[in-house]
């Protein structure tokens, strides 16, 4: 009787870490969305032409405020990686990752003294849209936590950090200041990273999570000349020269959800 509760004792020892999801390699692509926000913050000084006699004068004008946008960015992005588990319930896994995002930026609001802002223009005058683009990449770690193993099926939670950076690219550097830093083609970032998730018939998962992004990179500053600013004050002040002392572009991404499908190697 004792050898043959041994033997059962033995069976499903070996039955329950057959259950448990497997260490291994895998390639996930995550589909989802959140918002863009942009502002821009501008420091202009406008010179305009006063008719007083005799002779006519001149008078400078400071045109302060920002111009911002809120619009729905979608994502996309690609991680690789390997898990661990250390039991059956409780792993960890690592990966490089590489995303894109793009934005069209119809929601515009400008906050200043001077109305120079319109509707669903790039800002002013030249009745085009502006978009932005985003490229992510870096490395991670997410800590993983199987409630559920059922044959080869196991559902869980995760929760991780990643760090790396981003490269924001967009249209409308024509319009651009040309004196000053410029664009910044790479940012620094750190991403939370919390979801759920299940792995079905051992190779084939799904995960649904979201991402917060800590930090709010700052893409352009500059200052000079600005055909941008120059039409938009002509629309006001014809003959009027605009001398930008500094702009600067913020970017910032609150949150992604996404689904996502995980391969299992």
């Amino acid at each position: 009787m004792k050898k043959f509760l041994s033997s059962l004792a033995c069976v499903a020892l070996v039955s329950t870490y057959a259950l448990a999801e497997e260490d291994g390699l895998y390639l996930a692509a995550e589909f989802g969305g959140g918002e863009a926000k942009f502002k821009q913050d501008l420091d202009v000084t406008a010179t305009i032409s006063i008719p007083m006699p005799p002779g006519g004068g001149t008078m400078n004008m400071p045109i302060k405020g920002d111009i911002t946008a809120n619009n729905t960015m979608k994502n996309l992005m690609l991680k690789f990686g390997d898990k661990t588990f250390f039991t059956d319930n409780f792993g960890y896994r690592k990966y490089v990752y590489f995303g894109w995002g793009y934005s069209s930026m119809k929601n515009v609001s400008y906050n200043g003294g001077v109305g120079i802002m319109q509707q669903d223009s790039i800002f002013t005058t030249t009745q085009n849209t502006y978009y932005n683009s985003v490229l992510e990449y870096g490395i991670g770690v997410d800590a993983l936590y199987n409630f559920m193993d059922k044959g080869s099926d196991s559902f869980g939670v995760y929760a991780g950090v990643a760090i790396g950076g981003e490269t924001w690219i967009a249209n409308g550097k024509r319009y651009k200041p040309k004196e000053g830093p410029g664009e910044t083609y790479v940012n620094f970032q750190t991403i939370l990273n919390v979801g759920l998730r299940g792995v079905i018939a051992k190779n084939h998962g799904i995960e649904i999570g979201a991402r917060f992004y800590m930090f709010e990179p700052k893409i352009f500053e500059g200052h000079g000349t600005s055909s941008l600013m120059q039409n938009a004050a002509n629309q006001i002040f014809p003959g009027a020269n605009v001398v930008v002392n500094n702009t600067t572009t913020e970017m910032k991404r609150p949150m992604v959800a996404y689904i996502s499908y995980v391969y299992n190697f």
